[in-house]
């Protein structure tokens, strides 16, 4: 898919149908951590996701699918570099601060208002994050079918 990385594929069965869209239980994988875009079974050991079906599988389907993400270089970008960046201007920013205050020391002021900027990356990640799990925007897709139900 342009504009969009290819995602680790999983195997599960489709459960249920509305439309377009397929609910396919999966088993847990450890790859799964912090994704949402399964729900996690009662019993822990499967998860159940809506996937994109273009392939219009029935239930009980055993289907290929996959997660296509556009973006993770960037939201790496936002995690581990954009916050080094911004701690440096924000700890100057807070020694320009100190010499309006005698609250604080400049050393202080400096780490502060570094460590101030250094979080702010986090916060839009963070809210970046939330907006995508509420617009599905990590939506699987069905790939392919291995086996038709009978």
């Amino acid at each position: 898919m342009p504009g969009g990385a290819k995602m680790p594929e999983e195997i599960g069965t489709v459960i249920k149908k509305t439309g377009n869209t397929a609910t396919v239980r999966i088993p847990r994988n450890t790859l799964c951590t912090g994704c949402h875009s399964c729900i996690l079974s009662q019993d822990g050991t499967s998860m159940t996701a809506k996937a994109h079906d273009p392939l219009q599988t029935n239930i009980g389907d055993r289907v290929k699918i996959e997660e296509r993400q556009s973006g993770r270089i960037k939201a790496g970008f936002l995690l581990l570099i954009l916050p080094l960046v911004a701690f440096i201007p924000g700890y100057f920013a807070g020694v320009a601060i100190s010499k309006l205050t005698d609250i604080l020391t400049r050393e202080a002021w400096g780490v502060f208002i570094g460590l101030a900027a250094f979080s702010i990356p986090w916060l839009i990640l963070f809210l970046l994050d939330r907006q995508r799990i509420r617009k599905r925007s990590y939506q699987m897709h069905i790939v392919g079918i291995l086996k038709r139900s009978t």
